[in-house]
């Protein structure tokens, strides 16, 4: 006979029973806890149990008979280390699936449980049941605990170095679908960073198994990386034998795969070499597609300032047709992604549609998205009074505290456009008045400090990071006659053409509206500024005698 075991919340069981009672066991007590059997722990098995009929419950949270402690201390005092190995090990397990139900929950309850009093003393237990965490047990663990997230203090400091130095030990004993899990997790926690030891040795075991992966399985994990930011030599090289995998198995593709395989070679900076082939794939999938993906393929397009016409319209068309209502989250970011490319302008009706929609939310949308949605409104021109004030009523009904600076400046920015365009207002002023100043002014990059200092040795006096009506930075200004100049890299165009984006188009609109002049110096080429064309322009604009 073998014993076989189950756990509980409340207690650690050990039990001496026959592998025929163990099914009936399982029924009869288990239900949805987690569950093992003896054979999964073999380095235990030369501990034997002394002889009882009744289970022998260890580390109980209910008291104990006496003949049960006597049982209890007779064991320990024989086979303690081994017990509490044991112990450890089903304590770890029960943490991983309490918190996995938690990961399932909305990102606002996740928020919200990251400051409960569980929460902690789920994280303050971690550190000592770690040492006996089995690899499958710390690869879901790293996964859960990066879906839920940490919350900020030195105990989350010292969890995250206590998984970053155990993971050292797990990562060779992990299955593929355990490192799937574990990458997962280590990209949310920052485990994983640009070409960090964990990172390489990450690399070093995908490269050993990539040829045997599965393509799903190589998208989860290329996606993992990029959002850990890995972009090392040894990481690109993993990218590309990635892409040439997933066209050898783009028949077995799923969209949401390719959602994966687009927003990771988007985020390393990969698109001209790869996003013609998914391209292609997306108008293939579209019919099948869910919408969450079907608006996560435009954000990731948007993002890489592709731009094509026709597969736009089909995304609008496809988004228009189906019979699901969208979620805030998915609304907000379809409606920013064709906004921000610039297709916004190109089909009015559909736009017309799609926001008269919006009249029809009956459940709470979120402040972020909130203040999304009226920016895009904004950037579109929309001159609807009801969208406006329904936004309104929900911006009044909106806490102020769930929403971040970039939230803030968006909101501003929409309110702006109103009292200059429309002469009404999103905000009461005292709201105004606390968001303004959300701007802090940023670090110039190299191309703005090159043109910077052409501009000086040409004898123009000017302002950097200049920030207009508290709403607005500019790279360079000219405030006593109110000039302002951006030196705009390829992020302000559409990719492969000299259309501006429609964020930046916004820009040039409101500040012409405020009375300056605003100017875009493309640099094309980081390595070679252009001082001839700099000196002509500032000559056009009466800075420089002619």
């Amino acid at each position: 006979m073998q014993p076989s075991m189950w756990l509980t919340n409340a207690s650690f069981v050990l039990c001496k029973t026959p592998a025929r009672v163990t099914p009936w066991l399982r029924r009869r007590h288990l239900h949805s806890a987690p569950y093992f059997t003896f054979a999964g722990l073999t380095k235990y098995q030369p501990w034997k149990m002394a002889p009882c009929a009744q289970p022998l419950r260890l580390f109980s949270s209910t008291p104990a008979s006496a003949v049960e402690q006597e049982a209890i201390t007779r064991a320990q005092s024989k086979y303690g280390d081994t017990l509490f190995k044991l112990a450890a090990a089903s304590k770890v397990e029960s943490i991983v699936h309490n918190l996995r139900e938690v990961s399932t929950m909305s990102f606002t309850r996740k928020v919200k449980f990251q400051s409960s009093p569980e929460y902690a003393t789920t994280l303050s237990a971690l550190p000592s049941v770690l040492p006996q965490a089995t690899a499958r047990q710390f690869a879901f663990l790293v996964s859960v605990l990066g879906s839920i997230g940490l919350p900020s203090g030195e105990a989350s400091d010292e969890l995250l170095h206590r998984l970053y130095s155990d993971a050292f030990k797990h990562l060779p004993k992990m299955a593929i679908p355990e490192l799937r899990g574990f990458m997962q997790g280590a990209a949310w926690l920052k485990l994983l960073r640009n070409s960090n030891e964990l990172s390489e040795k990450t690399i070093d075991i995908v490269n050993t198994h990539i040829n045997s992966l599965s393509v799903s399985a190589v998208c989860d994990i290329i996606l993992s990386f990029a959002q850990a930011g890995v972009t090392s030599a040894r990481a690109y090289d993993l990218y590309r034998t990635a892409f040439r995998q997933i066209i050898g198995l783009q028949h077995l593709l799923y969209p949401e795969d390719i959602q994966k395989a687009v927003g990771a070679f988007v985020k390393v900076d990969l698109v001209p070499e790869t996003l013609p082939f998914f391209i292609q794939l997306i108008q293939q999938n579209l019919a099948k597609a869910k919408l969450t993906t079907i608006v996560n393929w435009t954000c990731s397009l948007s993002k890489a300032t592709y731009y094509v016409p026709s597969l736009y319209s089909d995304l609008c068309f496809f988004i228009e047709h189906r019979m699901e209502p969208l979620n805030s989250r998915d609304y907000s970011m379809f409606l920013w992604a064709i906004t921000h490319i610039g297709h916004g302008h190109e089909v009015p009706q559909f736009i017309e549609k799609y926001l008269t929609s919006l009249l029809e939310m009956r459940y709470t949308i979120d402040p972020q998205h909130l203040c999304l949605i009226a920016w895009c409104c904004a950037i579109l021109r929309v001159k609807d009074p009801a969208i406006w004030t329904f936004l309104k009523s929900r911006v009044e009904l909106s806490p102020e505290s769930k929403r971040t600076n970039a939230s803030q400046i968006q909101l501003l920015q929409a309110d702006l456009y109103l009292r200059l365009f429309l002469d009404s207002s999103l905000l009461f002023p005292e709201v105004r008045e606390r968001h303004l100043r959300a701007v802090k002014p940023v670090d110039s990059s190299e191309d703005h400090r090159d043109v910077s200092r052409t501009i000086t040795a040409l004898g123009v006096r000017h302002v950097n990071e200049y920030i207009i009506e508290d709403l607005f930075i500019v790279d360079i200004a000219i405030p006593e006659k109110k000039i302002a100049i951006e030196v705009a890299g390829p992020q302000h165009y559409r990719m492969n053409s000299e259309t501006l984006l429609a964020p930046s188009m916004f820009k040039i609109m409101m500040l012409n509206r405020l009375g300056w002049k605003i100017v875009y110096l493309p640099v094309r080429d980081p390595a070679a500024v252009d001082k001839e064309g700099i000196k002509k322009e500032l000559m056009q604009l009466g800075l420089l005698a002619a």
